[in-house]
């Protein structure tokens, strides 16, 4: 209000200058006296009627400047009034019959001043925002793909945010290339994309196009990949007041995102993060079913979304306030992958690779990937994260290839942690009886006999809820300690032959006979996991022989009633409800844009190099 006041009697002032072309003096003196504080009170009124003065100066924008020249042309029309309201004739008049002109003038010099200020105020916030925001973080140099209106919001946040560098615009309308937006040009379409990037020494794009189609995301989201960048994607309004943005005020109190969460490793997974304290988002296609977890459904600290990994919008919805991810879903085991090549591919590497796009794009800081230690293939030597991948399936080539696109992937805001799985056994919400251990078990129990084939083949084992701890540590590791790192997830001591296994099994159901044959499948490994004893203090707390009591326990109690159950077996399942190919909801489109050639040529790479060559160059 000073500074207006201060203002209006300038204008007012420079307008009798103007006008008279020399200093107020002697009647027009008296006037400029005797209309100065009229003026100035009718024009503080006038704003302050108007609500002029509940405005932030800082944040001042258009539709202010129209609210100010309406408080002007107000005061300017009620003096003007006033004025005509004068008499003629006498020595009074002359001091009060001020001149039109000079009340048209000082409104003028006063809408000027009165913005002017104002206009000030925001352009040194600007300035004090970038000064503080880049004392603290590097500038990021970004291109705005979209020049709608998201990207023009877009545009006027991050040129008040210190931390970021406009380059420019990338849209696919030809009509806008060239042209400028707030100073920023359209430099581009979507077809030049690893070009501009170069050219501009880019680091991140921002996709800013709020009401995208799927089929749009995806081809954005490929087109950046294969420039090497990662790229963030706005939500829009709608997602926002939908309540698909979850908003938190510190990285701690985000979600952990578990994707496959009902399967056999996720059900438990969910549970310990419960017991922490966690918030948890479960994303599941619920192929066998949400009943593994249907007690937890009701949790304050549990989303569950229905979606499937192949999904883009699927995807995107669930990682919305997230910080961390446990990529689970799978088509898990050799035959499994056999039954339907195309959609094994699409699960289990397409969908990796589009997980990481969207995560990075998400800001999401740490994603535990689910892997396998059958990635070694047929040995007899000790195998260590170091060791040389030989995969002999397609299942295993899938791990292998995510793998390999994960720490390609790996940058300063972005840690994937690859868990590589010894077999797993032992009870979960979800059972499955497709798994050496428990099947030689319910066998044990039913019919008194323990079939084994090729009896000295070495293999490693975990309990699935080992397998739970072990991943709750994994989080929990500070990122300097995990970030792109490969991790067995096992004991030393549960390298067991297929014949001590059988031993275990004899022992918890005594009476049984123990049937040796041989058969064509010779596939022999053992494993080392020193690794996460050494870095995490990991060891497995329970035993072959724990599992195998848990298997009895439910059987006997009739927990489970028949242990052939399809939904007990992934293989038997997919055989025989069909597996999960092209939903309506799956657009081919997308996950060929992150599979195809990609997935042809990370197996050619897998074969010609070992997986610690491919870590050492992702982190030089």
């Amino acid at each position: 209000m000073f500074l207006d006041c201060s203002a209006f009697a300038v204008s007012f002032f420079a307008a009798f200058v103007i006008r008279f072309e020399r200093w107020p003096d002697g009647p027009d003196l008296h006037q400029f006296l005797l209309w100065l504080p009229i003026l100035v009170s009718a024009r503080l009124l006038v704003h302050f009627m108007l609500g002029i003065y509940r405005h932030i100066w800082r944040f001042v924008s258009f539709p202010d400047a129209i609210e100010i020249a309406k408080s002007i042309a107000i005061v300017s029309a009620f003096l003007a009034g006033l004025r005509l309201c004068v008499p003629g004739g006498g020595a009074f008049s002359q001091w009060v019959r001020i001149p039109i002109s000079v009340i048209v003038l000082e409104g003028l010099l006063s809408l000027t001043l009165s913005m002017g200020i104002r206009a000030l105020r925001r352009v040194l916030y600007s300035f004090e925002r970038k000064a503080i925001v880049a004392s603290r973080q590097p500038v990021k140099r970004v291109l705005l793909y979209g020049a709608g209106r998201a990207g023009i919001m877009a545009l006027k946040e991050l040129e008040t945010n210190g931390s970021y560098d406009v380059i420019g615009f990338i849209d696919d309308d030809p009509r806008k290339l060239g042209s400028a937006i707030s100073n920023t040009c359209v430099v581009g379409n979507g077809d030049h994309l690893a070009q501009l990037v170069a050219k501009y020494h880019t680091d991140e794009i921002i996709i800013s196009m709020a009401t995208a189609s799927r089929q749009t995301l995806a081809r954005i989201l490929s087109k950046c990949t294969r420039a090497n960048l990662p790229a963030t994607v706005i939500p829009s309004l709608r997602e926002i007041l939908a309540g698909q943005v979850e908003v938190s005020g510190s990285r701690e109190t985000r979600s952990v995102l578990v994707i496959g969460g009902a399967g056999y490793i996720g059900c438990w997974l969910v549970r310990r993060l419960l017991e922490e304290g966690r918030h948890v988002r479960v994303m599941d296609n619920a192929v066998y079913g949400v009943e593994s977890i249907q007690d937890l459904l009701a949790h304050p600290n549990l989303d569950y979304l229905n979606g499937d990994c192949r999904n883009i919008q699927d995807v995107v919805k669930a990682m919305r306030g997230v910080s961390s991810i446990v990529h689970l879903a799978a088509i898990v085991g050799d035959p499994a992958c056999e039954i339907d090549r195309k959609t094994a591919i699409e699960i289990n590497y397409s969908a990796t690779r589009m997980i990481i796009e969207i995560a990075k794009g998400h800001g999401v800081e740490r994603l535990l990937f689910a892997s396998s230690c059958s990635v070694y293939g047929a040995t007899d030597e000790l195998m260590n994260e170091e060791s040389r991948v030989e995969p002999v399936s397609l299942y295993g080539e899938t791990k292998v290839s995510s793998e390999q696109a994960l720490l390609q992937a790996a940058g300063h805001d972005f840690h994937p942690v690859l868990m590589r799985f010894a077999t797993v056994f032992g009870l979960s919400n979800r059972p499955r009886f497709d798994l050496v251990v428990n099947l030689l078990s319910a066998k044990a129990h039913q019919d008194g006999v323990i079939p084994v084939f090729n009896g000295k083949q070495q293999r490693p084992f975990v309990h699935v809820k080992d397998v739970g701890e072990a991943m709750v540590l994994l989080l929990k590791a500070p990122l300097g300690v995990v970030s792109g790192q490969v991790f067995n997830v096992g004991d030393n001591r549960l390298n067991r032959t297929l014949a001590q296994v059988a031993e275990v099994i004899q022992r918890v159901f005594p009476g049984t006979r123990v049937e040796h044959s041989e058969n064509a499948d010779r596939r022999n490994y053992r494993v080392s996991f020193d690794k996460i004893e050494k870095r995490l203090g990991f060891r497995c707390r329970y035993e072959l022989e724990d599992g195998v009591r848990e298997i009895k326990t439910a059987l006997d109690s009739s927990q489970i009633d028949n242990y052939q159950n399809i939904r007990f077996n992934n293989l038997v399942f997919l055989r025989e409800s069909g597996s999960p190919g092209n939903k309506s909801d799956i657009d081919a489109e997308v996950m060929a844009a992150f599979g195809g050639d990609h997935f042809r040529r990370a197996v050619a790479a897998q074969l010609s190099a070992p997986l610690a060559k491919s870590r050492a160059a992702a982190s030089s």
